[in-house]
């Protein structure tokens, strides 16, 4: 199940004053920090795997994160009904997937989906929902 949980804001990321932003080519997936990225199991020439999305999926790098944000919060509609709200639960971030105990980072292909997850995530405590489907204890969810 898809849950958002609401771990950054865009002041906080703009606070960080990132000069990159990387975007998930064919999701709405976005991160400002180079240490989110995915390794790919394909590798470029010389021997490295490319960076990706959470699902594999290929991304794009552009640079001006204040222009990426400030453009993103004039075109609310973009994103579907939840508009910048779910923008920002595309960040790494906030997405996550349990699934079988587990959690990890996610993407969706489509805005009407993470406005999907919104609705399910302000239906409940996520983080106590996170939580009781993997079994942690709640300071081992800061990671």
């Amino acid at each position: 199940m898809i849950f958002i949980r609401n771990k950054i804001t865009l002041e906080q990321i703009l606070d960080e004053k990132p000069t990159w932003i990387w975007l998930g080519a064919n999701s709405g997936w976005w991160t400002h920090r180079e240490d989110n990225l995915f390794s790919s199991k394909q590798f470029n020439k010389s021997g490295l795997p490319f960076p990706c999305g959470p699902r594999g999926e290929g991304l794009l790098t552009l640079e001006g994160a204040e222009a990426f944000i400030a453009t993103a919060k004039k075109n609310p509609d973009h994103y579907g009904k939840s508009g910048i709200e779910a923008f920002l639960a595309a960040h790494n971030d906030n997405c996550v997937n349990v699934q079988d105990g587990l959690w990890c980072r996610w993407s969706m292909s489509e805005w009407y989906e993470y406005s999907n997850a919104i609705d399910r995530s302000r239906a409940q405590d996520v983080e106590y929902a996170i939580r009781m489907a993997i079994q942690v204890e709640p300071w081992e969810m800061s990671k």
